[in-house]
């Protein structure tokens, strides 16, 4: 009898074990999908991002997400697998990097040749 009560016991644990109930996947709200596809770029609808987006791609991104949340996966961990796929210019704010350089700096420099040259127009007109 002490032998089935064990294996009873035992087998009860092992089922526990193989799919207990914490490991279920937590239910995924729009508003969590929202929080990171305001942030994406449709890249087949033109000024629009994923949440407003009904293309193909955007549901395919928006199902990938729900996917990744339920699996238990972040934000940031979701952002760098899409950035990997689809490129960076799926970001509307594109990452501060050495190949964005540029990018970055080409408004101060902007900037600042539009006040030299207001400085220079000033000066011009003392003299």
């Amino acid at each position: 009898m002490k032998f089935f009560l064990s294996c009873a016991k035992i087998i009860l644990l092992a089922c526990f074990l193989i799919n207990p109930a914490w490991a279920q996947p937590r239910p995924v709200s729009d508003r969590d999908i929202e929080n990171i596809t305001t942030d994406l770029r449709c890249l087949t609808c033109p000024n629009e991002n994923i949440t407003e987006s009904t293309s193909p791609m955007a549901l395919d991104v928006k199902n990938y997400i729900r996917e990744r949340l339920s699996a238990g996966d972040d934000k940031d961990q979701i952002l760098k697998v899409l950035t990997g796929r689809y490129g960076e210019e799926l970001h509307y704010k594109p990452v501060w990097a050495y190949h964005t350089l540029l990018l970055w700096l080409t408004p101060l420099l902007a900037l600042a040749c539009g006040a030299l040259m207001i400085v220079r127009i000033f000066k011009k007109d003392q003299a």
